[in-house]
């Protein structure tokens, strides 16, 4: 009635307010998944048959088709809601959730004599390990990777391989290098750089910063001086020095979360700024 409007929209609104809390705050603390999916899923179709009570059956009966259609639905739907299965020979040695997604460390065997045509499992100077590509998943957008095997994981692949632009980029110079690189990855870029030259990550997520230290080694294989700094870059990026750096390279795209307070005018000017005389600028938007 009339008189219970009120009511009913508050309660709408609490409804909404909880659910709001609870799948942005509590749910990244609770689940390193969708689990919440499924759940609510769960308990709404629970809700219905407390409500329904006595006249489920009834309507059950009088609408088998749509009964049918509905319960399958309810059954399938938590399977197609979950995360998808990233390959069959995949094995995910790592999964977390934070506020900034669900991020998946997932290891792929990989055939050794495509690697290394002579490769014996027996042979020492193999040392008898298989190579495996590891590779570094937020959502379903891939944010770097690198072949675990002493002969090949200091070498970069995917968007960093070394036949790629980034060898024109980064190639070497006869004076050290001082380096800005917004967005860390797997810490692919700093295979590019030797020893007496400074490499600055700023990355936004320090649970990357874990991921790339823990899960991938092209950071400790990094010869060159390395330093991360957690927070927004572009906050960040002004606490170093005027014309301090001789690249800045912008690696913070992610499939089509594009960062625009990266690219205004003013993040222009402060790149500009914090570049050395003949500095470059370069921009990663894969």
């Amino acid at each position: 009635s009339s008189d219970q409007l009120t009511v009913f929209y508050l309660t709408i609104a609490l409804g909404g307010w909880i659910g709001g809390m609870a799948v942005s705050l509590v749910s990244p603390a609770v689940f390193n998944s969708l689990a919440e999916y499924p759940i609510i899923i769960g308990v709404f179709a629970l809700t219905i048959l407390i409500l329904k009570k006595g006249d489920l059956l009834g309507s059950l009966r009088s609408k088998p088709i749509l009964s049918g259609l509905g319960a399958s639905l309810a059954v399938a739907l938590p399977f197609l809601i979950g995360t998808k299965k990233l390959n069959v020979e995949n094995e995910v040695i790592l999964q977390y959730r934070n506020y900034y997604g669900i991020y998946k460390v997932a290891d792929q065997p990989l055939d050794p004599y495509q690697i290394f045509p002579n490769w014996s499992e027996k042979d020492p100077l193999f040392s008898g390990k298989a190579p495996i590509l590891r590779t570094l998943w937020h959502g379903s957008t891939v944010h770097g990777a690198q072949i675990i095997h002493p002969y090949t994981q200091k070498y970069p692949i995917s968007y960093y391989h070394s036949e790629g632009p980034l060898k024109d980029v980064f190639s070497e110079t006869k004076k050290p290098r001082n380096v800005a690189i917004i967005g860390l990855g797997v810490g692919a870029c700093s295979t590019y750089f030797k020893e007496g030259e400074s490499i600055t990550f700023y990355e936004l997520d320090p649970s990357i910063v874990k991921i790339a230290q823990n899960s991938f080694t092209y950071l400790a294989d990094c010869p060159a001086n390395v330093e991360m700094v957690a927070g927004d870059a572009r906050i960040q990026l002004e606490q170093a020095p005027d014309h301090s750096y001789d690249i800045i390279m912008v690696d913070a795209f992610s499939s089509d979360a594009i960062p625009t307070h990266l690219l205004t005018k003013e993040a222009f000017s402060l790149y500009e700024q914090k570049l050395a005389p003949q500095g470059k600028l370069v921009f990663h938007i894969t």
